[in-house]
């Protein structure tokens, strides 16, 4: 529980980078109309800007991002676990040693809700 609260509060401390990182990856998703590319360039270079000079919040968020996935599976909360795991394999994607752990965390979520569903358990998820 400890380690849990101390990665919340390096979380939202970095809470501005880890909102330009959900930006970049959600910009790489969608296309704009022409219309709307040059709001977007402007955007996109004070972001860009903001993540080249907070490379050390990078690091540390995603290394609150992986001890809280690693405290919450500890805790038995699996799919909390893995949702924070995710976030920092969203930072780190070429980690394959982070990417078998996702899995396997992500596997043990899937085991345990179905576990729970055939025992007529509720099994409380993390929000997206």
């Amino acid at each position: 529980e400890e380690a849990v609260s101390d990665c919340d509060v390096i979380i939202q401390h970095c809470g501005q980078v880890a909102a330009a990182l959900n930006e970049q990856r959600a910009e790489m998703e969608r296309e704009d109309s022409d219309d709307e590319q040059e709001e977007k360039e402007r955007v996109k270079s004070s972001r860009d800007e903001l993540l080249k000079t907070s490379t050390r919040n990078i690091y540390m968020l995603l290394k609150a991002y992986i001890r809280k996935g690693a405290a919450m599976c500890g805790l038995k909360k699996y799919h909390d676990g893995a949702h924070f795991l995710e976030k920092a394999l969203a930072i780190t994607p070429y980690d394959d040693d982070l990417r078998d752990d996702c899995a396997a965390i992500a596997e043990k979520a899937r085991t345990d809700t179905l576990v729970a569903a055939s025992r007529g358990e509720k099994v409380d998820h993390p929000p997206a």
